[in-house]
């Protein structure tokens, strides 16, 4: 019988689900998102590319969405090849150069300083095998840059170093430590539909439940291979699941109004706020509609009486 571990190194590719989950992200904020990108006539393939489209700067939408290094370059067209099973080495710098190197020759309409490529680390490489390849300069914190010419256009990105700034939450899922993916999962899902889509809350919940079954050995869906849309559908089901044990307070603090009355009835709403807080904001015969003329004429006598007395 195959071993799990065997089953888990065949049935994922993780950099597809990372290329899903910056798709999910980014596609609304004019970027655009490939996986599998050939960077010459024949392979080899980069892991992903992202593609700043029309404008000649991030803007802050896009900023808040991206990861330090990648936030911070000028180049429209970003390189990234991802590691998250496998170590830092001489293999991945090779890989990563390569897919550099001819994916510049194939685009000779783009300058030198259009093309960035980063290496995305989800374990923290030791610091020796830094150093080996002289990736000591820290050009910011977790990204690093090497003083080897041959390796010098080549950023290195380590996800478990990222700061804790709400822009790197999205990275910092696929990180190889535990605590710091719950971290900026919690952050992600506390900020509801209001910041991000729900189908990007799906997927990340599906990430999140997927990395889970790993470390518990109990591998969901051992003989399916996991695609990005199994992990849509893995996600749904534990997001809604979350959504149920929300109190209606909570509910409607994360959530659009439209949200909140597709899930609660609008008494139920209602009933959160004051009389003066429900009226707030109507006209006057807004305010009495519904009401028949019998009801209008007792409520006025009421008032008439009170004033009096």
């Amino acid at each position: 019988m195959e071993n799990k571990k065997s089953n888990r190194a065949t049935s994922i590719r993780w950099h597809k689900l990372l290329g899903r989950m910056l798709e999910e992200l980014l596609t609304p904020l004019n970027i655009t998102v490939l996986t599998d990108i050939s960077v010459m006539t024949d392979p080899p393939e980069a892991d992903i590319l992202l593609i700043r489209r029309d404008l000649p700067k991030w803007t802050y939408d896009q900023l808040c969405r991206l990861p330090d290094g990648i936030r911070d370059t000028g180049a429209n067209h970003i390189l990234v090849e991802f590691k998250f099973t496998e170590s830092f080495n001489r293999n991945t710098l090779n890989q990563a150069l390569a897919y550099d190197t001819f994916f510049r020759r194939s685009q000779q309409s783009l300058k030198e300083k259009d093309i960035q490529t980063f290496v995305l680390c989800s374990k923290t490489p030791l610091k020796a095998s830094r150093e080996e390849f002289g990736y000591t300069e820290i050009y910011k914190s977790a990204i690093y840059h090497s003083t080897n010419p041959m390796l010098d256009r080549l950023f290195l990105i380590v996800i478990n170093e990222l700061s804790d700034a709400t822009h790197n939450d999205f990275v910092r899922c696929f990180s190889s430590r535990k605590t710091k993916r719950w971290h900026a999962f919690k952050r992600i899902i506390k900020s509801g539909s209001q910041r991000i889509s729900i189908a990007f809350l799906y997927f990340i919940s599906g990430i999140i439940k997927l990395m889970s079954s790993r470390e518990k050995e109990s591998f969901i869906m051992e003989q399916q291979e996991i695609t990005p849309d199994v992990v849509m559908e893995i996600g749904k089901e534990l997001y809604e699941a979350m959504l149920d044990g929300l109190s209606i307070d909570d509910f409607m603090e994360r959530f659009s109004a439209e949200e909140v009355l597709s899930r609660y009835k609008p008494e139920a709403v209602l009933s959160r706020y004051k009389p003066e807080e429900r009226l707030s904001g109507l006209k006057p015969e807004e305010r009495l509609s519904g009401l028949s003329l019998k009801e209008i004429e007792a409520y006025l006598k009421k008032m008439k009486n009170q004033k009096e007395n």
